[in-house]
């Protein structure tokens, strides 16, 4: 049963992720299409060029996210502790 709720898991970030990257892409074309037709401008190009970058790090900070809410308690305590000790040394010297 806990198999199942990693594949459920998996896919729902996997639609997430697609979502979030694909969505800014989509927009930015489709306005950079109308903007072109309605003004006969040449803007599609670079507000696709800014959709991806917009997705690429909407995505970047979807994977992030979901890393490091995914750390292990273990792993956190230790970076805690890390930065514990430098604020000790700092009292140290005072």
């Amino acid at each position: 049963m806990g198999n199942n709720k990693d594949i459920v898991k998996a896919l729902s970030m996997f639609s997430q992720l697609t979502i979030t990257i694909l969505f800014p892409i989509f927009l930015f074309l489709f306005l950079g299409i109308w903007i072109d037709n309605k003004f006969h401008t040449w803007t599609t190009v670079p507000l696709l060029i800014f959709g991806v970058m917009v997705g690429a790090i909407s995505g970047y900070r979807l994977i992030k996210f979901v890393l490091k809410s995914q750390k292990k308690p273990e792993q956190e305590e230790e970076y805690d502790l890390m930065a514990g000790w430098k604020e000790d040394d700092d009292e140290e010297e005072r």
